[in-house]
């Protein structure tokens, strides 16, 4: 059964050990032989999830990503020195801090009076009191360079990054000497782990040091005793074996031969004796770091030792066979080894969204110091091992092959410029399967969601603090989790969610006077939830949109949709939809013809323009409003169906094995209670909670066309100050929301096309992915092929040109400048291209461009708990395998005749409503064959 909850920890790890046995012989792949790092006589095979490179990299966006969901390296694979930019998702300037403005609640009366009398200007104005201070940003944590004893230019240069193991790897010659590189992020021994050999015995000399942006220091990580318990001593490392013995030295400090400073014992690898030595940075984050947009005489601000801002800790560890290590002047040094292998760990103080990470926060050197004894007490074939072990299950559920007409055998920048002539389809699959590893990489369970830029910064100020812009682009992050097969990745958001509501309830009371919880335009890891501006200095048409909240519920409910499991819809989804549900019921009002409205409104960073040709950024019952409150609506009116919310005498009793809610103690005779993050809730307050929004459905105020047949973006049909605006927010409604749909509201459907011509292909990258997901709901393949070929666009790092975005060399989104909901959103568009799910059928093949004639996937989700394996040729369907989660009944679209079978036995299936449809046992696997 196909499931999207956490893992449990012992559970995961017991069965990534027994995965890892299996890994051997691929690990024995991975490791360079030691004589013959690359044959020259044997061309390297070129692997189709594989980014390539013949030179290093000399910008950030021409650098390989690694990460395991909480560490982050940006690597760059240079010769005389490598360098690996280093992030933690935790690592953030500020601190929990009062945001919310009661002043607003003030304002709130004045502006809906403006709005309903007109002036907009006045409200424009008004707004801005009702704003609250910047969020913080998103840090660097640190930089590990390795610099080499090398004579002579590099030949034969090579750096790559293999999607399917997660391993980047950089290979060259130096003066007839073969070198080689590979490193990993492991989850699973929450490490990044760097191997370096060479080719000739004894040629392996470098130093290895750490730094930071950030205020910091570096030193040894002291000795502790060997403990007498039976364990290796030091002089088991005078081993007999065909190498050399490593000599350590330290200055300063003593450690022991064999010893892990400060760590206890190392046990000696087969084969030979080795050295090791290890370094601990530590560093201290500002307080307050301002946005990169904001003007400032002093953006970053640090507090004195034990005040506030975060604290961070760097572990660096190598052990070496033959050769000599020293410690010494901050760096760890290897001079004459056959090969070496480095163990990065890090750790902050961070210690949940609502504690002081200066007061109140973890031991981040304790942690990085245990956590690298752990990594440290591996040999490298076993942290290999158990990496492929966790992460190859979550990468390979999915494979994507729409042919190929290009050169795969040509580096991946050069790949890119040709895109414009060859237009070849096996780069698609390539920025496919990049934005599911860059999901893998950046969300994992009790991990942070990934923000604006993953978990990869390497500035202060980065572009808009690198924080959760949770207007569209935090959502866009997601879009692919659950059909590309990686609820688990999912899940980080869910937990982040459930934080923000808990901030967005004190939000909502304090200023709005409402119920319920809400967010606005951007949040950080202290979850701040109120609007930004810095008390009046941003611009409403941002900073003034409180309905972030019910948008990202949309998450939870999608979550169940593909999942099915009710557990979690009752205890952890439904309270904090409920909430925004609440939020959204009391911000409604009536408009002087008794709709119900949103006042004031906004429609994400845009202007329109008045009557008198004004510019205004403040209105009521944008389109955009009023999508999501009939989207969120809609969600908990399903949800109330599952859970029998308006019969709660029907309702379901808490989790397996417990007491009915009816007996619980503490309750009223015969008041019955749900349970979830709000505590004990009285049940027949989901029942008027559910009454209530039946009766406001209805009134919304409605979706209008405009004067050119498009969806109209405001209660108005003014015009866009900027026809041609990155933001299309009107139209979600047509993805990734459902209200909108060909069957169902077919002059909305028409006019949502004409919308999206006027507002044209080319803009940024991250709205380009959008248009590609809202052209394959529209079910036209070759737009929304021609808008992914602008994403393709080559874009030079430094360049800024908000109006015409594409693509990094190393396949990174360009707004311009990097942001990472481009990657995920052209995942989803791929995979909304090739099946959807979203008006109660699975439709294989709905926007299949003419350029794709033949391929086949395996792996895609789609709502109702199916999973999908199928293939095509000359554009028709041929093949499609179904396996079923949940018993769900199929239904099914497949645009040509065919049959259905389990177990090579013919299934009962009838037509209904263009469908074919079929009923199916929860685990069970079904074929449909086209006949044609």
């Amino acid at each position: 059964m196909l499931q999207a909850t956490v893992l449990e920890t012992a559970a995961h790890r017991s069965g990534l050990e027994a995965l890892a046995g299996h890994r051997v012989r691929q690990c024995n792949r991975l490791k360079p032989p030691n004589r013959d790092i690359f044959p020259r006589a044997v061309p390297r095979r070129v692997s189709s999830e594989t980014l390539w490179y013949t030179a290093p990299a000399h910008h950030w966006v021409e650098a390989l990503p690694i990460g395991n969901g909480r560490l982050g390296a940006m690597i760059f694979g240079g010769v005389a020195e490598e360098r690996l930019q280093i992030n933690e998702e935790s690592l953030w300037s500020g601190h929990p801090k009062e945001c919310d403005n009661p002043d607003a609640l003030n304002v709130l009366p004045l502006v809906r009076k403006a709005v309903f009398d007109g002036d907009f200007a006045l409200t424009d104005q008004l707004c801005k009191k009702m704003q609250g201070p910047f969020t913080q940003s998103y840090q660097p944590m640190g930089d590990l360079r390795i610099a080499f004893d090398h004579a002579g230019a590099a030949a034969e240069y090579r750096r790559s990054l293999d999607l399917d193991t997660a391993v980047a790897e950089t290979t060259y010659r130096v003066g007839g000497v073969g070198f080689a590189r590979q490193v990993f992020a492991t989850a699973a021994n929450d490490a990044i782990v760097v191997r370096l050999t060479c080719d000739a015995p004894g040629g392996l000399t470098f130093a290895a040091t750490l730094d930071s942006p950030l205020r910091y220091r570096v030193a040894p990580i002291p000795p502790s005793p060997f403990p007498e318990n039976g364990r290796v001593r030091s002089s088991d490392f005078s081993r007999r074996g065909p190498r050399r013995t490593t000599e350590v030295v330290t200055t300063n400090v003593f450690i022991r031969r064999g010893a892990v400073p400060g760590m206890g014992n190392f046990p000696a690898r087969e084969g030979g004796a080795e050295g090791v030595g290890s370094l601990l940075l530590t560093g201290q984050a500002p307080k307050h770091v301002d946005p990169s947009y904001l003007k400032s005489d002093n953006p970053v601000i640090y507090d004195a030792a034990g005040g506030e801002g975060m604290t961070f800790a760097i572990s660096l560890g190598v052990y070496a066979r033959g050769g000599r290590v020293t410690v010494e002047d901050g760096r760890l040094r290897v001079t004459g080894a056959d090969e070496a292998t480095l163990v990065l760990c890090a750790a902050t103080s961070f210690n949940g969204f609502d504690k002081s990470p200066g007061r109140q926060g973890k031991d981040p050197a304790a942690l990085a110091e245990a956590a690298l004894a752990a990594a440290l007490d591996k040999p490298f074939e076993a942290l290999l091992a158990a990496h492929l072990a966790e992460y190859q299950p979550l990468y390979r559920r999915v494979a994507l092959d729409l042919g190929s007409r290009g050169a795969a055998d040509v580096p991946t920048d050069q790949r890119i410029r040709n895109y414009a002539t060859d237009q070849d389809p096996a780069l698609v699959s390539l920025l496919f399967q990049y934005g599911r590893y860059l999901l893998i990489a950046s969300s994992r369970p009790h991990t942070i969601p990934a923000n604006l830029q993953g978990i990869w910064n390497d500035m202060i100020r980065p572009p808009w603090s690198s924080n959760y812009t949770i207007n569209i682009n935090t959502q866009m992050n997601y879009w692919p989790a659950e059909v590309a097969n990686l609820p688990e990745c999912h899940t980080a958001l869910f937990d982040f969610i459930k934080n923000l509501s808990v901030n967005g309830a004190k939000t909502a009371r304090t200023n709005y006077g409402c119920r319920g919880w809400c967010s606005h335009h951007n949040a950080d890891v202290w979850c701040q939830s109120a609007p930004v501006g810095n008390y009046g200095g941003g611009q409403p048409q941002w900073a003034n949109f409180p309905l972030s909240g019910a948008w990202l519920c949309q998450h939870l409910w999608e979550h169940y949709a593909f999942g099915g499991d009710k557990d979690w819809l009752r205890d952890f989804a439904w309270p904090i939809m409920r909430g925004a549900a609440e939020f959204c019921l009391d911000w409604l009002i009536e408009d002087p013809d008794g709709n119900l409205v949103t006042n004031p409104s906004t429609s994400a960073e845009n202007v329109f323009l008045t009557e008198t040709g004004a510019p205004a950024q403040v209105s009521m019952a944008t389109t955009f409003d009023m999508t999501i409150i009939r989207e969120h609506f809609d969600n908990c009116l399903a949800a109330a169906e599952v859970l029998a919310l308006e019969h709660p005498e029907r309702s379901e009793t808490q989790s397996k094995g417990e007491r009915s809610e009816t007996q619980s103690k503490g309750e009223r005779s015969g008041e019955p209670f749900r349970h979830g993050v709000e505590g004990r809730i009285p049940a027949d307050r989901d029942a008027d909670l559910i009454a209530r929004i039946r009766a406001a459905r209805p009134r919304l105020y409605p979706f209008k066309i405009g004067g050119q047949g498009q969806l109209q973006e405001w209660f108005r049909d003014f015009a866009d100050r900027d026809p041609h605006h990155r933001h299309i927010s009107h139209l979600m409604g047509l993805y990734p929301c459902r209200l909108i749909t060909a069957d169902a509201t077919p002059d909305l459907f028409a006019a949502a096309r004409r919308s999206l011509e006027l507002r044209g292909d080319e803009s940024t990258g991250w709205s380009m992915a959008w248009k590609v997901n809202c052209w394959a709901r529209l079910g036209d393949g070759d737009h929304a092929l021609r808008i992914l070929s602008f994403l393709f666009n080559p874009v030079e790092p430094g360049a800024f040109n908000m109006r015409k975005g594409g693509i990094y060399p190393n396949l990174f989104d360009a707004h311009p400048p990097f942001q990472i909901d481009g990657n995920f959103g052209a995942t989803a568009g791929i995979a909304e291209m090739l099946v959807q799910s979203h008006e109660g059928h699975i439709r294989f093949l709905p926007a299949l461009p003419a350029a794709w004639p033949d391929g086949t996937v395996k792996g895609l989700r789609t709502r109702g708990g199916f999973e999908l394996d199928f293939s095509w040729a000359d554009g028709k369907l041929q093949q499609a395998t179904i396996r079923s989660a949940l018993g769900n009944t199929c239904r099914i679209v497949a645009g040509a005749t065919g049959t259905v079978t389990c177990n090579d036995v013919p299934m009962a299936a009838r037509e209904e409503d263009g469908c074919l449809v079929f009923e199916t046992q929860a685990g069970a696997i079904y074929t449909w064959r086209c006949h044609e």
